[in-house]
């Protein structure tokens, strides 16, 4: 290797200790860049990260939201179904009392036709019974 000397050489010395000097800020300046950008993109990265998790968030609230309703919706489709079966229930029942009614009044008017057909099948029994009577009376009345 040559031996520099005199102010030449000095100078390149001084140079080179500056450039590396210079060379070392700048290695420096392009590892802080570069760790920024990495921070940059990590900040970027958290970001959407949070977004999506806000948006998951977001629609999980909802589908409870949805979910609750419909099982309102539910309960209430159930009573209503519950109701129309009572409702069903009672119209049935009405009907059966109205035709045990009206069987009850059948068997009323027959009651009463009977109990008319018995009084004048009485009267009628009466009626022989006077005639009976009036012919034994007047063949007695003959034979005396």
């Amino acid at each position: 290797m040559l031996q520099k000397t005199g102010r030449k050489g000095r100078e390149l010395c001084l140079n080179r200790r500056y450039a590396q000097k210079v060379a070392r800020k700048w290695r420096e300046l392009r590892a802080k860049r570069r760790y920024a950008q990495k921070a940059v993109r990590k900040g970027r990265e958290l970001r959407v990260k949070r977004r999506y998790v806000q948006k998951v968030a977001r629609k999980w609230r909802e589908l409870r939201v949805k979910r609750r309703y419909a099982q309102k919706a539910v309960r209430k489709g159930r009573k209503l179904r519950a109701k129309r079966r009572y409702a069903q229930k009672t119209v049935r029942k009405g009907k059966e009392l109205r035709a045990k009614r009206r069987y009850a009044q059948k068997t009323v008017r027959k009651g009463k036709e009977l109990r008319a057909k018995r009084r004048y099948a009485q009267k009628a029994v009466r009626k022989d019974r006077k005639l009976r009577v009036k012919l034994r009376y007047a063949q007695k009345a003959i034979r005396k």
